[in-house]
C-alpha cells in the first residue's frame, strides 16, 4: 500500500493480533522479501536497539512465514 514518511513509498498493512485493527507499517523485516499480490501471517521477533535520533528503537527478524496466500 502506499504511504507517506519522510516520502512516498509502499508499507505493509499488518495487525498486532487476529482481532486487533489494521496498521501501517513503515519499518522493515529483516530476512523477509513481500512478494506483491499475497497475503502473509509471520511470526516476527521484535529487538530493542539503542538507535540513532531518527531510526526506530526496535528491529523486526522474520522467525517464520505462517502462511502465504495469493491476494
Amino acid at each position: 500500500m502506499r504511504c507517506i514518511g519522510v516520502a512516498p513509498r509502499d508499507c505493509l498493512q499488518i495487525r498486532r493480533d487476529q482481532n486487533g485493527p489494521w496498521e501501517l507499517f513503515y519499518g522493515s523485516i529483516d530476512g523477509f522479501e513481500f512478494q506483491s499480490g499475497n497475503h502473509y501471517r509471520l511470526r516476527i521477533e521484535q529487538t530493542p536497539v539503542d538507535p540513532p535520533a531518527d531510526a526506530p528503537s526496535v528491529t523486526w527478524r522474520l522467525v517464520e512465514v505462517l502462511e502465504k496466500r495469493p491476494a
